[in-house]
């Protein structure tokens, strides 16, 4: 038969285990939604990550077509000067195989 220092002993023990429980389960409570907050914050920061860099990425590109546009005039005239270019050497020697071609039926 059980003595009251044995149901006693008992009954802390038992008080013990619960609040041992309880309190894992409070942190295993607690601790979820924390874990998962972690992660959509390490998601969220690799997300910012991405688009800083995309933001760099396109800065950089805009900026070199802006430098093109503003080249545009000069790299119009320079390609219309090359074109020039090669219509009169074109024209001149079209003109010296002409008088060529007319000195020979003369």
């Amino acid at each position: 038969m059980a003595t009251a220092k044995d149901i006693a002993k008992d009954v802390v023990d038992d008080v013990a285990r619960l609040a041992t429980t309880t309190g894992y389960a409070v942190v295993g409570v607690t601790d979820t939604p924390l874990e998962r907050a972690r992660s959509v914050q390490h998601g969220a920061e690799r997300a910012r990550e991405s688009l800083d860099k995309a933001r760099t990425d396109f800065d950089a590109k805009a900026q070199n077509r802006v430098q093109d546009v503003q080249n545009a005039p000069e790299f119009a005239l320079a390609k219309g000067r090359d074109a020039l270019s090669t219509v009169h050497v074109a024209f001149d020697g079209f003109a010296d195989r002409g008088k060529s071609v007319l000195d020979r039926i003369r």
